[in-house]
């Protein structure tokens, strides 16, 4: 919900304009993601419901791929060959990682063009923008709470090691939020597939097991969807 209210406001700083808005969306992950593909359905919502003509340039760094193979000092390279000679009316930034990489550039090229970062990790504020965070604390929070009402009897609480930036951070939060309860909490770590399935197979009844983005085991081999 905070997502789209700050989305709100920040269009409506727009409307006074009459031209039809420009807006880049610097996002982490592949649009075939279903995170993504929620995201891009929400701003094509939004574009439906306004009285305004509203262009999307979406720019992926399509993380799960290319990791980091492409440097921060790349993405600003990247940006300014591609649209030197056009000007966007603002920006929303989608998590973490891409918050990260534009902030480290934005005040080169795109001073005073309102921007929306999306994250946990803490942006130098200025006046054009706008950081929404909590967001994944909200989730962790809620996720707690469901799991302590489906088990009455809950005292184990088990956590999948995450190897990719954004699981880290969301594991930090989540134990963080365990700490003010007082369950027994066990990181689930340095285990193939095949041994996280066996270890969790016998796990107690009073137990909750809790995973964020697990692309991939601890020795960098991706998961394959079955």
């Amino acid at each position: 919900m905070k997502l789209f209210i700050s989305i709100f406001i920040f269009y409506s700083a727009l409307f006074a304009q009459e031209k039809a808005l420009n807006i880049l969306i610097f996002h982490s992950f592949n649009e075939s993601y279903p995170w993504s593909k929620d995201f891009f359905l929400g701003i094509e919502d939004y574009k439906k419901n306004s009285n305004k003509i509203i262009n999307i340039y979406a720019e992926s760094i399509d993380y799960q791929r290319l990791k980091t193979q492409m440097q921060n000092e790349d993405w600003e390279n990247y940006f300014k060959q591609k649209y030197k000679d056009f000007k966007f009316d603002g920006i929303i930034i989608e998590n973490e990682i891409t918050s990260k990489i534009l902030n480290s550039f934005s005040k080169k090229l795109y001073a005073d063009i309102p921007k929306i970062y999306i994250s946990d990790f803490n942006i130098e504020q200025q006046n054009d923008t706008l950081q929404v965070n909590n967001t994944k604390k909200e989730l962790i929070v809620n996720s707690i709470k469901l799991a302590k009402q489906n088990n009455e009897n809950l005292k184990n609480i088990y956590i999948i090691k995450s190897y990719n930036e954004i699981g880290i951070l969301m594991e930090n939060l989540l134990l963080e939020e365990l700490g003010k309860e007082k369950f027994n909490t066990v990181i689930v770590k340095d285990l193939l597939v095949e041994q996280t399935k066996e270890f969790l197979s016998k796990v107690p009844k009073d137990s909750a097991v809790f995973y964020t983005l697990n692309f991939e085991d601890y020795l960098g081999k991706n998961y394959i969807p079955k």
